[in-house]
């Protein structure tokens, strides 16, 4: 991995839930996991497509960034925020299973 690619930065954010203090409702949230992390981000495809009566994109796009323990817990549904956007984690490599570098795949729905 070139580190001079590492070159934007990204918010990683796990998805949990908890309770809301309201309703006593169980809700969605998502935390943060990581700030500042140093990323190469290639966007690799992009659809559009309708779905009921909205028209949606969809944007696949690959991050990589550095293994650390600080982005050790990241996983699947997890959302990593980017240039004010959010993108989904659908998958995640470990390079050669090294601890070296990880490969995030995402994917960014947009409605248009």
């Amino acid at each position: 991995m070139n580190m001079g690619e590492l070159n934007k930065q990204i918010i990683i954010q796990p998805w949990g839930l908890k309770r809301s203090t309201i309703y006593g409702d169980i809700e969605a949230t998502f935390s943060t996991l990581a700030t500042g992390i140093w990323a190469k981000v290639e966007p690799l495809s992009g659809k559009e497509y309708w779905q009921g009566q909205q028209n949606l994109s969809k944007i696949d796009t690959r991050f990589t960034i550095r293994y650390s323990t600080s982005v050790s817990g990241i996983k699947v549904n997890s959302r990593i925020l980017y240039d004010s956007d959010y993108y989904e984690v659908k998958s995640i490599i470990n390079t050669n299973s090294a601890n070296k570098e990880l490969i995030i795949m995402t994917e960014k729905l947009i409605s248009t």
